[in-house]
């Protein structure tokens, strides 16, 4: 009997179970409605860590200038209104609706929103899933076209237009790969071969790919592979020596089936092997064009085709130099005088503009008859390879400036490498430092001159707009500029010399391997070593009683700096260590009490020891971007610095002493921070001006009080970011 009553029972849970498992479910519901939207709530807070994640791919794309992927945008979209949603079912599980007078909570509401609750965790735990995949979330840039290298319009001349058809002919000539531009400096080339790489790319087609990269007087071969590389969406390994880069680059370049390569402004045989270049029978579809000052460098590259670009005829000339100079010279009373400055720019390009640009809109007949005069008597330095016709249109161009500040900025930007993108930011902070520019109370005082005085010399054709190259993207940046070689090369000689007021010595980008002698320190005003290869700054080596600049940074290899260095060096008010790898500064470093800037950004480098900074009580800038303490809290001592004005510590180490620190410097105008979490409650925004700070998370409560109110008003920058 027991056995029949077990059977019928089995028989009976299955026949039954198609009615009682969606009764069951249903029942769960309402039994566990708490518990679904808590179990909702918690998934929901760990889908908000994984947007966090994935958000911060997104800026670190965005902050590149690539574009995201729509899955990831839509992505994005889905998991925000998600989360909305859950936040409002959450909030509305806290109304506590009862039925029967209020006696028992009211079922039909707690069946629906634990249902709810329980089908959108199978949705949040899906966009969990998928979020944890977003391991890429943006299209790789396109590396930028050889248009991205124009300088504006290119103007087409009789002279130069026979010249370039030369050279269009040339590359069309299947039995020529190599080909050889050359002619003095300022007259054109680089302008040239720009504007040839971008018809035989464009218009005719003749090449799938145009490359260029800037040789310079002193080839520094990784650069030149960088400038090719980022032009072919191709990337090193910071590791990788300069072989295995040039097997890379060449392997890179023979999957082009035409390729057009340019090196610009080549002073000496450039191995091309060692570049990573191939040509001849390594890759026939590869043309090579370099420009340079010396027919000799054509013959030691071998290229098979010399063409020599010359100076502009006098109509072209007088063309040219009308068209900066403005409608002024039709007056009848300047024509005449004016064709003659014209005539005295030996009909070199960068003559004729730099004058014609100095002279724009001129009306008094003196003036004009002023410049004739100084062109004809002046006797320049010489420089190799430019005519001296081009080195006193400059020097006269510099002297019209009529501005302290602006001829001052002008001989200061000789100190930086050839081809150098100098940041505005940069110069600013310098200028600051020195405190050389009148009427300069504030850090955004010094920002606002510079961008004046950067324009004034733009204007006057001393300095070019600058490019940002970024991720394979090169496009300009009015945050950047540049100087024309040949113009730094006037500046240079003009700089080093004792007649001026202040004397610069410039050995930037030289290859130096150690620190250069010098016979007469105490004449130098500012010294520049900017991009060298020294290793080691030696024990005090002269007297520079007149020495407030010091640039050093880019010297990758330099570890050390003797105990002694900076004895003899109490004027210095700007010193510039960054992207060095040194650890520890000397203990001479105390005797730099005049020091007002102090730049020491890291490549995510560990400081053993920066403790004595807080010794330097006149410091107003202090930048320690990217720098990681081996201590975990920043030196006390920098508390001492009560006359900071700007403190940068992106993507540094701050420690968790770091409003302990900040607290005292009352006269703090701009913070720079990348923090990992929220802010301290106690810590004050009162007093800055700017400050721009990176929060990895933030809490929905975090911007209240005093930081909303400056999130308002301030006139500046304020960056929080999640």
């Amino acid at each position: 009997m027991e056995f029949l009553t077990t059977i019928v029972v089995e028989i009976g849970k299955y026949l039954l179970q198609p009615v009682l498992r969606p009764v069951e479910r249903r029942v769960g519901y309402l039994v566990h409605c708490k518990e679904n939207t808590e179990q909702l709530k918690n998934q929901v807070e760990k889908l908000k860590t994984v947007r966090e994640s994935v958000q911060q791919l997104i800026d670190q794309a965005e902050s590149r200038g690539e574009d995201i992927l729509i899955d990831v945008t839509n992505w994005m979209g889905t998991v925000d209104s998600v989360i909305n949603e859950a936040n409002g079912l959450v909030d509305n599980s806290n109304v506590d609706s009862r039925c029967f007078i209020g006696l028992c909570p009211h079922c039909c509401s707690r069946y629906q929103l634990s249902k709810k609750a329980a089908e959108m965790m199978n949705g949040v735990n899906d966009l969990q899933e998928i979020g944890g995949c977003f391991n890429v979330v943006s299209h790789p840039l396109s590396p930028p076209p050889i248009e991205a290298l124009c300088e504006g319009d290119f103007n087409v001349f009789e002279s130069t237009r026979q010249v370039m058809e030369k050279v269009m002919n040339a590359l069309r000539d299947q039995s020529i790969n190599f080909i050889g531009l050359y002619g003095m400096g300022g007259v054109g080339k680089t302008t040239l071969v720009k504007e040839v790489g971008k018809r035989v790319q464009n218009e005719e087609k003749i090449f799938n790919k145009v490359v260029m990269a800037a040789v310079s007087q002193n080839p520094v071969l990784r650069n030149i592979q960088d400038d090719i590389a980022s032009m072919l969406d191709l990337n090193f390994d910071p590791i990788e020596n300069e072989k295995r880069r040039a097997w890379k680059l060449s392997e890179r370049i023979k999957k082009e089936n035409t390729i057009l390569v340019i090196l610009d402004d080549v002073w000496e045989r450039l191995e091309l092997g060692d570049v990573g270049i191939p040509h001849g029978d390594n890759h026939k579809g590869c043309k090579i064009t370099l420009t340079t000052r010396r027919e000799q460098v054509c013959r030691a590259m071998e290229v098979q085709e010399r063409i020599l670009l010359g100076t502009l005829c006098e109509q072209d000339a007088w063309s040219l130099f009308k068209s900066k100079a403005g409608s002024v010279v039709d007056d009848d009373n300047l024509r005449h005088v004016a064709r003659e400055v014209a005539k005295e720019c030996g009909g070199l390009p960068i003559a004729l503009v730099t004058i014609a640009r100095a002279l724009r809109n001129e009306k008094e007949l003196q003036a004009w008859k002023d410049t004739v005069t100084t062109l004809r008597k002046n006797e320049p330095n010489r420089i190799e390879g430019v005519d001296k016709k081009v080195i006193s249109c400059i020097r006269l161009s510099y002297d019209y400036l009529n501005d302290r500040e602006a001829q001052w900025l002008f001989l200061f930007c000789s100190l930086f490498p050839e081809d150098y993108n100098i940041e505005i930011e940069q110069m600013a902070r310098y200028v600051f430092g020195l405190g050389c520019f009148e009427n300069v109370d504030t850090i955004e005082d010094a920002r606002c001159r510079v961008r004046m005085v950067v324009k004034k010399l733009k204007t006057s054709s001393l300095l070019l707009d600058g490019f940002v190259s970024s991720f394979l993207r090169i496009s300009p940046s009015e945050e950047h500029f540049k100087m024309h070689d040949i113009v730094r090369d006037v500046a240079i000689s003009m700089a080093s010399d004792d007649s001026h007021h202040e004397v610069f010595l410039g050995r930037a980008g030289r290859g130096l391997t150690e620190y250069p002698k010098m016979e007469s320190s105490e004449r130098y005003t500012a010294i520049s070593l900017i991009s060298n290869s020294i290793w080691k700054l030696p024990n005090r080596s002269g007297l520079y009683p007149k020495l407030r600049v010091l640039l050093l940074q880019e010297n990758r290899g330099l570890t050390e700096i003797a105990d002694t260095f900076f004895e003899g060096m109490e004027s210095l008010r700007v010193l510039d260590l960054s992207r060095t790898q040194v650890e520890r500064f000397p203990p001479s470093i105390r005797c730099l009490t005049n020091l007002r800037t102090l730049h020491f950004v890291t490549n995510k480098q560990y400081l053993v020891d920066i403790s004595m900074i807080g010794e330097l009580k006149k410091l107003v800038i202090l930048s320690l971007r990217s720098c990681l303490l081996s201590s975990a809290e920043l030196p006390e001592n920098i508390a001492h610095l009560t006359n900071l004005r700007m403190l940068d510590l992106s993507d540094s180490t701050q420690g968790a002493n770091l409003v302990n620190v900040i607290s005292g410097l009352y006269q703090l105008e701009e913070l720079y921070l990348k923090l990992g979490g929220d802010l301290p409650d106690d810590f004050v925004f009162q007093g800055f001006v700017r400050f721009n700070i990176w929060i990895n998370y933030m809490t929905s409560s975090y911007c209240t009080g005093t930081a909303a109110e400056l999130y308002e008003n301030t006139p500046h920058t304020l960056c929080l970011s999640g």
